[in-house]
Order: C-alpha cells, then structure tokens, then sequence
C-alpha cells in the first residue's frame, strides 16, 4: 500500500448550487474544506452566473468550471455560451462542450460518460479518442454495473500514459472513486458534506481525507 501514497491523493470537492447566493456559500465552504481543487457545475444554476465573478476570483485553491448541455449529465439549467465564456477566464479548468475563448488559459478536460459497462479495450480507445481532439486531461466516467467495473476503471487509470481521470459511476462505483488518485487519477470528485453529493457515489470530502490519511498511517 505504501507504494500508491508517495504522493497525497488530490480531491476535487463538486458543488451544485441552484442560486447565486447558495454559490457564494458553498464555493466559500469549499475554499476552506481539505480539497485541492474545487468543482463549480453551473449547469444547476438559475441565476446570472456572471454575478459570481468576484467569488470566483477570490478562491484559494484551483477551480474547475462545469457545464454540459447534455440532458443525461445537465442538472436542468441553461446559460449561454457567451455567459460560460465570461467566466471561463476565472478558471483554471474547464469541463465543458463549449469552446474556450482564444486568449483563455484555462486548461481543457473532455469527457466522455458512458452508461453501461465497457471493457477496458473499449475505455482505452474512448481516451485516445478524447486526447486526439484536443486538451489537458481526458476524463472518463461508465456506469458500474458490478464490482468487476471498478478493477477496469483501475486498471485503465494505472495503465495510461495521458493525464486522466477515470472512475465508475453509481453506488457500485464507490471503490473506483475513492482508490482512483492512488492509481494515477488527477484527482478524485468528492461531495462537500453528506447529502450534497452532486452525483450518486460521491463521498464527502472530510471523510475521504480521513480514509487516505488512516492509508498513509498504516502503511
């Protein structure tokens, strides 16, 4: 075990707010949570998201922006591209189908979600597909259809030679999840607290630090 925690495992805590006072709460929790990277998921919001500039600039730690117009992964709201292009320069990721202005440094992630089982023959050209077209970290995530799912999402992470991130969806995902940045994952997705998971399987970011620090100390 001591072998996968030479380095501490890095989480992303995602949060989903519905408005634009709930985002300046829970971005400011976030800010002071044990994360390494905050997620924003903006299509959950439904007021101006140009209104949290100055939160946004005022962050701490890395943002990741979020937002797919695809009804199997939006969380029902709609914002313009010219709206998410305003933000994006606040970001030092982006997670989205929408274009990045030219003169943006926000580094690019493209995801690919998959909702049943696939082999990792199947994972692995999904990833090439993904880096091919262009960008930082290619992020893959399938549905955990058994526990089996978990070992491919494992053993693709541990095998690839491109910045990734690759987990299980679904409460049999769980393993995937939290192993993922033990085995060459950029990070792992974490809740901030129980109940505001903003995707089934998520554990919180508090006790998924405990979890690596009790790995670290027993090892």
């Amino acid at each position: 075990m001591s072998s996968l925690l030479r380095n501490e495992p890095n989480i992303c805590v995602s949060v989903a707010p519905r408005t634009a006072r709930e985002a300046i709460v829970l971005l400011g929790e976030a800010d002071s949570s044990s994360a390494n990277y905050i997620e924003l998921r903006l299509d959950g919001l439904h007021d101006d998201p140009t209104s949290l500039k100055s939160t946004m600039k005022s962050l701490s730690k890395p943002l990741v922006l979020t937002y797919h117009d695809d009804p199997t992964l939006s969380l029902g709201s709609k914002i313009t591209p010219n709206q998410l292009r305003e933000l994006i320069g606040y970001a030092e990721y982006v997670d989205t189908e929408v274009e990045p202005p030219q003169d943006s440094n926000a580094k690019r992630i493209r995801s690919k979600h998959v909702w049943h089982s696939i082999s990792i023959e199947q994972a692995e050209m999904l990833v090439n597909e993904a880096w091919k077209s262009g960008c930082e970290i290619v992020k893959l995530a399938f549905k955990a259809q058994s526990f089996a799912d978990n070992i491919t999402a494992l053993k693709l992470t541990s095998k690839l030679k491109v910045p990734n991130i690759i987990f299980c969806m679904g409460e049999l995902g769980v393993v995937s999840r939290v192993l993922a940045p033990l085995y060459g994952s950029a990070w792992t997705y974490a809740s901030l607290r129980a109940g505001l998971e903003t995707a089934p399987g998520q554990v919180d970011v508090q006790t998924l630090r405990e979890f690596y620090q009790a790995l670290r100390g027993s090892s």
